[in-house]
């Protein structure tokens, strides 16, 4: 008798507990995914050329930069910070998407980021160990820490030669401001951030290869030219 009493019990008890879950809802998860193209052409690595403001046709070979310091900004002046050293590596689908499960739900009328390092990170070793990361190193003898950007490939002037867009010193660092509103839900948003590549070679200065050079690393006032053009790259779609 006393185990059919136990045995009742414990089914009272289940169908309770299956009638009166305990629910834990999650954080809303918020996802940045990343788009690259060249004006109205998705970027296609090492195969489609693609023509630039000055004229210069070109290729794309590689395209790494690292995202930082993102604020989600409110009009009542009450912005989300989101830390993050976000190295994106075109070729690698992967790094293009970056979650974060804190709690951001709510409305934005615009974001704002970094393509680069701060100059408390742009220091040699301060990110760590990782080999992507190291191979991202500014050289010591040119003032240590990190690229913020290498896009390399090729254009064509007499023959086809290779062109090497990099910055890393702290001058360089550009500044992402767009403002379009958007929401993240209960149920989450991934915001959609396009790069449109033509914009590096043009507005407020049309870059040439054939005049300008395609070397700038080192060259403090054509890395001047691109981390300016910069501002602009990225929009909302």
């Amino acid at each position: 008798m006393k185990l059919f009493f136990i045995y009742s019990g414990l089914i009272v008890f289940a169908f309770s507990c299956k009638k009166n879950p305990i629910v834990i809802e999650p954080n809303p998860k918020f996802t940045i995914s990343l788009n690259h193209v060249v004006e109205t052409s998705h970027l296609s690595l090492y195969k489609d050329w693609y023509t630039n403001q000055a004229g210069n046709k070109y290729r794309v070979r590689h395209l790494r930069y690292f995202i930082s310091n993102i604020v989600l900004k409110r009009n009542t002046g009450n912005n989300v910070f989101l830390p993050v050293h976000w190295l994106v590596d075109v070729e690698s689908e992967l790094s293009t998407v970056r979650t974060w499960l804190q709690n951001v739900e709510g409305n934005y009328n615009g974001i704002s980021f970094f393509i680069g390092v701060d100059s408390a990170s742009n220091v040699t070793d301060a990110l760590g160990s990782n080999l992507e990361v190291q191979n991202m190193a500014w050289p010591d003898m040119m003032g240590g820490g990190y690229h913020f950007l290498q896009f390399e490939g090729d254009y064509v002037s007499k023959d086809t030669v290779g062109f090497a867009m990099h910055l890393g010193r702290n001058s360089q660092l550009v500044k992402i401001d767009i403002n379009k509103d958007f929401s993240v839900l209960k149920n989450g948003t991934n915001l959609k951030l396009t790069m449109d590549l033509s914009e590096w070679f043009k507005n407020p200065y049309t870059y040439n290869f054939d005049t300008d050079g395609n070397y700038i690393m080192g060259i403090d006032s054509l890395m001047q030219k691109i981390s300016k053009n910069g501002n602009d790259v990225f929009q909302i779609h």
